[in-house]
């Protein structure tokens, strides 16, 4: 986490309305003021903690977070979720179509994968053969959640 998401969380934690029913323990008393009934007693965040000690905290329960391997790629994708892949034979490589979309070519924007396979479409002819039949095949915008292994 950042300085500015961790001052978010802070800020956010000490502006956090306290709810009705707010019960401190260890003899903590949260005592409704008697100088204004009218006005409704709404107490937010904590007075167990200042900001900076605040800060401690969130800083605490962010060390060591699990990082989190959510992926988004543009990929290109023929009809029945096959994606456009690459591989190494001998010394050139070949484009095929694949199933395994962590074998696919990925691309930052959709513009990068429509212009990539504008070119392979060039290159490869033969890869297009089903579009007669099944249909084009388009740029598609894929996300997974890869463990820890770095596996989409």
């Amino acid at each position: 986490m950042n300085k500015a998401q961790i001052k978010h969380m802070v800020d956010r934690f000490l502006a956090w309305r306290l709810p009705d029913n707010f019960n401190p323990d260890n003899g903590i008393t949260a005592v409704r003021p008697n100088y204004a009934p009218e006005v409704s007693w709404e107490p937010t965040g904590t007075n167990l903690l200042d900001a900076m000690q605040a800060e401690a905290m969130v800083r605490h329960m962010a060390d060591e977070i699990p990082e989190s391997h959510n992926e988004f790629a543009w990929l290109i994708e023929a009809p029945g979720q096959n994606y456009l892949g690459i591989r190494k034979i001998g010394h050139s490589h070949d484009f095929y179509w694949t199933d395994d979309h962590t074998k696919a070519l990925r691309f930052h924007s959709q513009e990068q994968a429509d212009a990539a396979m504008m070119a392979v479409r060039q290159l490869a002819p033969y890869l297009w053969a089903f579009a007669a039949n099944l249909g084009e095949a388009r740029p598609v915008e894929h996300g997974w959640i890869a463990t820890g292994s770095g596996n989409g």
